[in-house]
């Protein structure tokens, strides 16, 4: 039967990746589709014709009537630190789409509330779980890796919350590092054309294994991509994540060594429901959380861990010069 997963937020992340992973996940006897939730019922109708045995519109009702093994929550950016919270009482296993709080200070509480409650949680950074970054991670496993660059390149991302997007890249540098951020220095090119507060973005960082990093987020370009380049010793890394299928997929990773191509590797397909899926990391970070509730055993994407990323995050936001962990 497997654990028996509860959804609460039917929009279109759900349905483009949610839902085709879900499918499989319940095709391999991994899970049972106990229920979905929406304040939008039609949308948590459409979303329930995969499989849910119950279709609900309160969240907290359907925690109290289902008691699910574990939920799946993905809920607009600026309302999941709340709705976890009132879930956390529950006791219930919770996966959180990112980011799980807009600020340091409601990501704190929010943590604070999970321990209180000791709700096993996971953080969903798919980035995590992208098979091209997965294999990228592993091989720099075995390298001296002395310099990491990340570009993310959007087309009319001009809205003024671009930094809940951004976040996505400061996790991708952190989790490709292996350290922790020591410090940020941020700088901005103003785009006034697109009204006030909005720009692109540049960090320099620096970790605490000795390792540096550069983010570079254009928000208005020709292209949507991110794309890695890892200086190591006598190596040179370059990836490309096929995020939102976008141009660069596949997407994959060349090695270079001594100027010459030394290894390529390609990145799975795209194309149907369910590569999508597995390609963006959404089937596998929902793979991890059922494993991880399965085992009773809390993920390394906690919200402890997340604190850091929303707080270079929100730093960004608000246009401040520099990040230190003090």
């Amino acid at each position: 039967m497997g654990i028996r997963i509860g959804l609460v937020g039917c929009g279109d992340i759900v349905r483009r990746y949610y839902l085709p992973a879900l499918a499989q996940l319940q095709r391999e006897g991994k899970i049972s589709l106990a229920a979905c939730c929406d304040v939008d019922g039609q949308k948590a109708q459409a979303a329930a014709g995969i499989g849910f045995e119950r279709v609900y519109t309160d969240c907290l009702k359907m925690l109290e009537e289902i008691r699910p093994d574990g939920v799946l929550m993905a809920l607009p950016v600026e309302k999941t630190a709340e709705w976890a919270m009132r879930a956390a009482p529950y006791g219930i296993p919770l996966m959180l789409e990112k980011p799980p709080a807009l600020t340091k200070e409601s990501a704190l509480l929010l943590a604070e509330t999970l321990k209180k409650y000791s709700v096993l949680h996971q953080v969903a950074f798919n980035r995590h779980f992208i098979p091209v970054a997965v294999a990228l991670k592993e091989k720099l496993k075995k390298e001296t890796v002395r310099d990491i660059q990340i570009q993310m390149c959007r087309i009319n991302r001009v809205e003024q919350t671009f930094y809940t997007t951004a976040v996505h890249c400061i996790d991708l540098l952190r989790f490709l590092s292996g350290g922790s951020y020591e410090q940020v220095d941020f700088s901005y090119q103003d785009l006034p054309e697109y009204g006030p507060h909005v720009s692109n973005f540049y960090l320099q960082c620096r970790f605490s294994n000795g390792v540096t990093g550069q983010i570079v987020i254009l928000v208005d370009s020709g292209i949507i991509n991110e794309r890695v380049m890892v200086s190591c010793k006598g190596t040179t890394y370059f990836a490309a994540l096929p995020v939102w299928e976008c141009s660069d997929s596949p997407g994959g990773i060349v090695i270079y060594q001594g100027d010459k191509v030394a290894d390529t590797m390609i990145g799975p397909a795209v194309g149907n429901p369910l590569c999508n899926a597995v390609a963006s990391g959404f089937y596998g970070e929902i793979a991890h959380f059922v494993n991880a509730v399965a085992r009773q055993r809390q993920p390394e994407e906690s919200m402890e861990s997340a604190v850091e990323l929303i707080e270079i995050a929100e730093a960004l936001h608000n246009r401040r010069e520099v990040y230190r962990n003090c």
